[in-house]
């Protein structure tokens, strides 16, 4: 591979780990801010806990549409609309007073960027196998960790000094930049010509129905389940019952940052011959 390949290589993976980054930033970045953000809409900082599940169900769910439809229609065309509802939900969620259109706006939100949890996967399949396949998943996968532990650390910053609108004002013009570099920046990586229209209810069916991949997704739910359940409710914890400051809950969000770096760098580095499923 020459050095400009590599470089448009490198591009690629950077696209989508932005991509990535934007739905997990969403994720954990108004955790330093519930304690704000229940003054303003005058609610037990507990009921914040919702926001999370608020978003994470259907950022989840709409991955299982956005995954066949990019089959049909391409990546790119797929990732822009998604990014339009996104835009749409976060400017919702940033201009409302009102608690229930909060969390309307969060929940478009959700739907909008779960296109970012399956391209992260999808893209990288369309133009690596083997090993350079295994590196671009462990790149994406650092982006993936980092961003929602990170995500806090500048939410706090942020609230510090503006209003806890803050973090989604940045989240509203981060979508606008990577909107642009999407369109401007971003290659179709599937033609046409390998596009296909398949029976989704079949295609899940036989999916679902293997043992080896069950398995494996019972341990990445039960991982990202426990994932979310900290990242819902530490910030409640640490805030309101404890006490912390929004930059000490932050910090206490990333100390496990180094652990998951070194796991993913390893994978990345992994020379193997066996066929990993990633």
């Amino acid at each position: 591979m020459s050095f400009f390949e590599k470089l448009k290589s490198y591009k690629l993976i950077f696209l989508i780990v932005i991509l990535a980054a934007l739905g997990q930033m969403t994720q954990t970045m108004y955790v330093p801010s519930i304690n704000l953000m229940s003054i303003y809409f005058d609610t037990l900082p507990s009921n914040l806990a919702i926001v999370m599940a608020v978003y994470m169900i259907p950022y989840g769910f709409s991955q299982f549409i956005y995954g066949p439809l990019s089959d049909i229609y391409g990546r790119k065309n797929i990732i822009l609309i998604s990014l339009i509802i996104f835009l749409v939900g976060t400017a919702l969620a940033v201009c409302t007073s009102d608690f229930d259109l909060f969390l309307l706006g969060t929940f478009i939100q959700g739907i909008g960027i779960g296109s970012s949890g399956a391209m992260v996967r999808t893209v990288p399949r369309d133009k690596y196998s083997g090993f350079e396949l295994r590196k671009a998943n462990s790149i994406a996968s650092m982006g993936l960790v980092i961003c929602p532990l990170l995500g806090p650390l500048l939410g706090s910053f942020l609230s510090t000094i503006f209003p806890w609108q803050s973090s989604y004002i940045f989240l509203l013009c981060m979508c606008v930049v990577v909107y642009i570099l999407m369109q401007t920046s971003f290659d179709e990586t599937l033609p046409v010509e390998l596009r296909k229209k398949e029976n989704i209810i079949r295609k899940y069916k036989d999916v679902l129905l293997n043992k080896e991949f069950s398995t494996f997704l019972l341990c990445i739910l039960a991982t990202c389940s426990g994932l979310a359940i900290y990242e819902a409710e530490a910030g409640i914890l640490l805030g309101s019952t404890l006490h912390f400051k929004p930059a000490e809950v932050s910090i206490l969000f990333i100390i496990p940052l180094p652990g998951f770096l070194i796991g993913s760098w390893l994978a990345g580095k992994c020379h193997t011959k066996k066929v990993l499923i990633s």
